[in-house]
């Protein structure tokens, strides 16, 4: 059989579908220096070697598929419907219908973030200024790519992909766009990939779905990864910035977390239950409302299941980017989101030791 000249192969019958650009500038540094000179991070990168996993092979795609439970709580912006009247009372096939359509919402916006993070990432191999950081982003790239076809791939099982919310799209526009090496570091190992584990520990804690439990497991692996990285190197670097660096670090994390928070911002999850409520014949001011009332009246309303709270702020107090004057405005933003929200310093104070430990439930 002869060989197939690649030259003369045609072109597809249309070029794929550009549906976000933004422009990037930034210096792409080498580094001449082969010996390691940040053992925890050179071991990071060991470690993300020895774990690497196949997302088509070593997952179960052929068990059979069924409604499962995705999440047993409903929290948006720090009020757990799910405690709530209104909802233990809400007809079950119409609380199955719900649920499956906020979280296929919400699992295609994770899915735009994995893309995001695989950009991201990869700009990191270019300007980190060291060989540790650019070996360990390279892994991280195909970590993201990883999930981005394994989250892909589950979203077919529930029919649709949504498109990405403003606040997010915002976000990753930020991060990509920066020219800023801590910038990037913060924004993507800190917020994106922060917020991202702990959504992963409760889903996987709380679903019934085989498959999508065996998933959470293996990315979660990878993200605990790449959260401690961010949380070594900047550990390593934040006290040697002037207070000029260490500010503008805590502002653009300030900012990325705005984004996804201020009630100003289209809230895409609020928003999304909205349209539901309205579709299904409820006025959705009237109905959240209710329920506002009756929680707060049992004191439920705060900050439960909040990504944000459980492990970005407390990683943003570890490394050293928090401090009283960003902390006073994250306390104004939560208290903005949902009045009477507890003051942040009462939250964990530490990101868990293990990180990976956490996400699986085997450590607090």
């Amino acid at each position: 059989m002869s060989e197939v000249d690649p030259v003369a192969q045609p072109l597809p019958d249309r070029m794929p579908i550009r549906t976000r650009e933004v422009e990037t500038a930034y210096t792409a540094i080498y580094s001449w220096n082969y010996t390691s000179e940040f053992d925890k991070i050179r071991n990071l990168y060991a470690k993300a070697l020895d774990q690497q996993w196949h997302a088509m092979r070593d997952l179960d795609w052929e068990s059979a598929h069924r409604a499962p439970n995705y999440v047993t709580s409903f929290t948006v912006d720090g009020v757990p419907v799910h405690r709530s009247t209104f909802w233990k009372e809400l007809d079950p096939m119409l609380k199955a219908e719900v649920q499956r359509r906020l979280f296929g919402h919400t699992l295609s916006n994770i899915l735009h973030g994995e893309q995001g993070a695989m950009l991201i990432a990869s700009q990191l191999v270019n300007v980190a200024p060291d060989m540790d950081s650019k070996l360990f982003a390279a892994t991280q790239t195909v970590d993201e790519a990883r999930h981005v076809e394994v989250f892909s791939n589950y979203l077919q099982r529930l029919g649709k992909i949504n498109k990405i919310t403003p606040g997010l799209g915002q976000v990753l526009d930020d991060v990509t766009g920066t020219t800023s090496w801590l910038h990037k570091m913060v924004g993507m190992q800190v917020v994106i990939e922060g917020m991202a584990l702990s959504y992963f520990r409760r889903v996987r804690v709380e679903t019934d779905d085989p498959l999508l439990k065996q998933m959470l497991h293996l990315v979660s692996q990878d993200e605990a990864r790449h959260v401690a990285f961010g949380i070594r190197y900047l550990q390593g670097i934040v006290h040697k910035l002037s207070d000029a660096e260490r500010s503008g670090a805590e502002d653009f994390a300030f900012e990325a977390v705005r984004r996804l928070k201020d009630p100003a911002v289209d809230r895409s999850i609020r928003q999304k239950l909205f349209e539901l409520w309205e579709m299904i014949g409820l006025d959705p001011g009237e109905t959240w409302a209710r329920i506002w009332a009756e929680l707060k009246g049992q004191g439920g309303v705060g900050h439960e299941n909040d990504p944000i709270r459980d492990l970005v702020i407390p990683t943003l107090r570890k490394i050293g980017l928090l401090s009283t004057r960003i902390e006073v405005a994250f306390d104004q933003l939560f208290q903005a989101g949902t009045s009477g929200s507890q003051a942040i310093s009462l939250d964990r104070q530490e990101p868990p030791a293990d990180l990976h430990a956490w996400v699986i439930g085997q450590e607090g």
